[in-house]
């Protein structure tokens, strides 16, 4: 009888800790699962919704001005939910960072406002297995820098506050930069930090 009953304790741990361990490994895959994929981010510069012009320099009653109208899709292949935050672009001269840009939020006229990025927000909070497409822009007047520029960069901080950078634009002549084009194709960020 002592031996029947040992029997069945030892057939009860057996079942328990058995349980357990399938289910520790269905948590592990879970978790490798939903954190499998990664965020990619791909740019495109585009004619301003403002001044039906491409990326550049424009004269404007406030001054000499820098804007850059993007559009961006952002990709998440991940299973669940990811961040993209303050997404900026940057001026450089010679790799140092000199000035950040404006983000703009919106635009409106009597008829209508037209927000950039989401609803007027630059950070992004992502669904599992998405790509959203947003449209952005970009500013910044000449008197507030007082420096020259050679690069533009694109950057943002991850889900795990993590800061991410890009170059987007190589720009040798700074505040003189004229006749520039849109892509005619998407670019995927690249990180360079």
């Amino acid at each position: 009888m002592d031996r029947d009953i040992n029997l069945l304790i030892i057939g009860a741990l057996i079942s328990l800790v058995t349980t357990l361990c399938v289910q520790l490994i269905q948590l592990y895959i879970s978790n490798y699962q939903k954190n499998k994929g990664k965020i990619n981010i791909y740019f495109k510069s585009v004619y301003s919704s403002i001044t039906s012009k491409p990326w550049g320099i424009d004269k404007s009653s406030n001054g000499i001005i820098l804007l850059i109208p993007l559009w961006i899709e952002i990709q998440n292949t991940k299973g669940k939910n990811e961040i993209v935050r303050d997404l900026n672009l940057f001026l450089y001269k010679d790799n140092k960072r000199i000035k950040n840009m404006v983000q703009v939020t919106h635009t409106s006229n009597s008829e209508k406002t037209d927000y950039f990025g989401d609803e007027g927000v630059y950070s992004f909070l992502l669904e599992p297995e998405s790509i959203r497409r947003y449209k952005l822009n970009f500013t910044i007047k000449m008197s507030d820098v007082n420096e020259e520029f050679d690069r533009i960069k694109i950057g943002y901080f991850d889900t795990k506050d993590k800061y991410r950078e890009s170059i987007l634009f190589e720009t040798p002549d700074g505040w003189k930069t004229i006749n520039t084009k849109i892509d005619s194709e998407w670019r995927k960020m690249v990180q360079s930090r």
